[in-house]
């Protein structure tokens, strides 16, 4: 219980440290990402998603349009080679 309430106060004191995120429209939404270096392209996410915003590239590789993802984690649930991971609140924050 500690550590919860101690993670959520150390999110709220990023938060309020920059008040421009307050304010700003853009808002955080999670979204997947692919780790290349672990992907084998055996393209089982694509069929697994609903807004179709997972694809192959040019180059061949496994891409998502993060604008299309919805984060709903059914490609992340399938992958085997547990590629794909959820792009998390704190990396959005310390991007800011």
């Amino acid at each position: 219980m500690k550590f919860v309430l101690s993670l959520f106060l150390a999110l709220l004191l990023i938060i309020l440290s920059k008040p421009a995120l307050l304010q700003s429209k853009r808002s955080w939404k999670p979204s997947m990402e692919i780790l290349k270096e672990r992907c084998i392209s055996c393209e089982l996410c694509i069929p697994e998603c609903p807004a179709k915003a997972i694809y192959r590239d040019a180059t061949g590789r496994i891409r998502i349009n993060r604008k299309k993802c919805i984060g709903c984690s059914k490609c992340w649930k399938v992958c085997p080679q547990s590629a794909i991971i959820v792009r998390s609140l704190i990396l959005f924050l310390h991007k800011k």
